[in-house]
């Protein structure tokens, strides 16, 4: 019996639909604070001088803005940032993380 089949298809949909929303999965793998309105350290490379800071755009999407490299990557790019992985993998491990 092929048990593969019987797994729910992970989507950003799904996620959301199980009570996930972006600001949970952005401080989860970032360590940030997310209501903060201060700049930050970048939580992927080594920085002497704070360089981040969440915004939402004007859709209702939560961004991380790092201004010395000038990337605006949202909750799942964040993830595939953190573990090189693609986008459907991404969403496995945020399936996973948040149970």
């Amino acid at each position: 019996m092929n048990f593969t089949a019987l797994k729910p298809e992970i989507t950003k949909k799904f996620i959301f639909s199980k009570g996930i929303n972006q600001e949970s999965i952005m401080q989860h793998y970032t360590g940030l604070d997310v209501s903060s309105k201060k700049l930050m350290f970048s939580p992927f490379r080594h920085d002497n001088h704070v360089t981040c800071s969440f915004y939402k755009s004007q859709s209702g999407i939560l961004y991380l803005h790092d201004f010395a490299t000038n990337e605006h990557i949202n909750c799942f790019q964040v993830v595939m940032k953190k573990f090189g992985v693609n986008y459907y993998e991404a969403l496995e491990i945020i399936a996973k993380d948040f149970n």
